[in-house]
C-alpha cells in the first residue's frame, strides 16, 4: 500500500510514536489503484519500473500470498496493486519495511512520475467462501491477460449481508467445480484503516478472476449463475452495488503462489 505521492505510506502513530495495534490479524486483501499519467510516463514504463518489487515480494515475504500489478480495462492510465496478505497487518507491515519498497518509490520519485492515487480498500476473508487460488491448475500464477473484477456490495443489514454470503458461497461450490477457467472467486468484508486512509466503501467486496472474457462470459451466462436471482429476492439479500473495476493482469507479480 502507497500514498500519492510515491512513497510507501507512514501509519499514524500512536501517543509513544509507535504504530497502532494491528487490525487485522487473519488473512486479508488491500487494493489500491493510482493513475499514472500518460504524459509523464507510459504503463509499460511503469511495469518495468515496478516489476522488480513483484519479486521481491515473490522471493523474500512469504506472507505476501498475492502481489500483483493490474491494468484498468475501463482507463488504461491506472494500474491496481492487488496484495493479499495471510497475516493481515502484520504481513502488510514487514511488507512495508522491505528495502525494495523503499527503492521503489525512491525510483518512481526521480522519474518524475505525479502519480494520484484513486482507490483503496482493504477487506478481511470470509472462511470457506469460494476459493483465491487453483494450485491443482499451477502452483504460482503469473500470467498475463486473465481478467479480474472487484464488486462493492451493500445490504440493507447484516441479516441480508449474511444471507448473501450463504446463497453465493453454496454457488461458489458449483462453479469451483464446473469453471475450471474461472481462477479466483471470493471476496471478504471490508475495514477501515485510518492510518491508510481507508474508509469503507461497500460491505462487502467480492472478487473474481478469469483466464479470459469468454471465461467470464460462461460464467455469467451459466443458468445456475442466472437462477440465483430467485433466491436472493425471497431472502431480501439482492445488494446495491457500490462499485465495479475490472482490469487485466500483466505478468508483473503473481496472483497466489
Amino acid at each position: 500500500m502507497s500514498d500519492q505521492n510515491n512513497s510507501p505510506e507512514r501509519p499514524e502513530q500512536g501517543p509513544e510514536g509507535t504504530r497502532q495495534s494491528p487490525t487485522v490479524e487473519g488473512p486479508m486483501t488491500a487494493i489500491v489503484e493510482f493513475e499514472v499519467p500518460a504524459d509523464d510516463m507510459s504503463m509499460d514504463e511503469w511495469l518495468t519500473l515496478w516489476g522488480p518489487r513483484g519479486d521481491d515480494a515473490r522471493d523474500f515475504e512469504p506472507e505476501t500470498c498475492a502481489y500483483e500489478a493490474m491494468v484498468s480495462v475501463e482507463d488504461p492510465t491506472r494500474v491496481l496493486a492487488y496484495e493479499r496478505y495471510t497475516t493481515g497487518d502484520a504481513g502488510l507491515a514487514f511488507h512495508m519495511q522491505r528495502p525494495s519498497h523503499a527503492e521503489i518509490a525512491r525510483a518512481l520519485g526521480d522519474s518524475g512520475v505525479n502519480m494520484k492515487r484513486t482507490f483503496i480498500s482493504k477487506f478481511v476473508d470470509l472462511p470457506g467462501y469460494g476459493w483465491w487460488s487453483r494450485p491443482e491448475r499451477q502452483s504460482f500464477f503469473a500470467n498475463e491477460g486473465a481478467l479480474v473484477i472487484f464488486l462493492g456490495m451493500n445490504f440493507a443489514g447484516d441479516a441480508e449481508r449474511d444471507a448473501f454470503i450463504e446463497i453465493s458461497g453454496g454457488h461458489a461450490d458449483y462453479c469451483r467445480e464446473a469453471e475450471p477457467e474461472t481462477l479466483v472467486y471470493s471476496g471478504g468484508l471490508s475495514v477501515a484503516d485510518q492510518a491508510y486512509g481507508v474508509d469503507v466503501e461497500a460491505d462487502l467486496v467480492f472478487v473474481m478472476a478469469c483466464t479470459d472474457l469468454a471465461a467470464m462470459e460462461q460464467h455469467r451466462d451459466d443458468p445456475r449463475h442466472l437462477a440465483l436471482g430467485e433466491p436472493m429476492a425471497k431472502a431480501g439479500c439482492m445488494p446495491d452495488i457500490a462499485f465495479t473495476k475490472t482490469y487485466r493482469t500483466t505478468a508483473k507479480g503473481y496472483l497466489w503462489k
